[in-house]
């Protein structure tokens, strides 16, 4: 188990919780949920899986909310995921599990700013918790500084062999969420290099 600036990150099979002195939650534990995970749900159209098997980020759904039993995200997730298509880098496709015809919002009644869970790549889960920090700056407004945020970004270590992923769970002061979760992130295991391909020198003097 690790320990970073008074958060806590488990290592596989250990999920760990801790209420710090400047009042924030972090919870890191692994999960299955991966990319792959998403892009290969049953309840998902063709059409809407082939979409997310290619993309970067997926912004992922609450499994129901009272009677309703079926995939639900925030108020306030379609500003959260335009914001992620248009300042994600080149090439970072962005997509939302579920099918169009199925998109339900849930306002809850709280001070508490709740944002859809979000799945990324390894390589750009810094850059999305930068992102989320500005999606929070451009929807609180002057109640940034005051309010209080809970996020949860799952990052995708999948290597093409072997699947899995890091949840990162943050309850706390927004302006906090970005160096809290940064340093999460950083004390990640990292990613095993790939085993470099079997074979011999054919030719020692360079190129003229």
């Amino acid at each position: 188990m690790k320990k970073l600036g008074g958060t806590t990150v488990g290592h596989p099979s250990y999920n760990s919780r801790m209420d710090n002195p400047v009042n924030h939650t972090l919870v890191c534990d692994n999960t299955d949920r991966t990319l792959t995970y998403w892009s290969s749900l049953d309840s998902l159209s063709p059409e809407t899986k082939s979409a997310i098997g290619r993309a970067s980020i997926i912004i992922v759904p609450d499994d129901g909310f009272r009677d309703h039993s079926g995939p639900v995200f925030p108020v306030g997730t379609v500003e959260f995921f335009r914001l992620l298509r248009e300042r994600s880098p080149r090439g970072a496709a962005v997509e939302i599990a579920v099918n169009e015809s199925e998109y339900k919002e849930v306002a809850l009644h709280s001070e508490l700013v709740r944002l859809a869970g979000v799945i990324v790549e390894y390589v750009l889960a810094p850059v999305v918790a930068g992102l989320i920090v500005e999606y929070l700056k451009t929807r609180l407004g002057s109640r940034f500084s005051k309010s209080e945020v809970e996020a949860s970004m799952t990052v995708d270590q999948s290597d093409g062999v072997n699947h899995k992923a890091w949840q990162i769970t943050y309850r706390g002061p927004a302006p906090t969420f970005e160096s809290v979760v940064g340093g999460a992130i950083a004390s990640l295991p990292r990613p095993e290099p790939k085993e470099a391909v079997g074979g011999e020198i054919v030719r020692q003097d360079p190129p003229k």
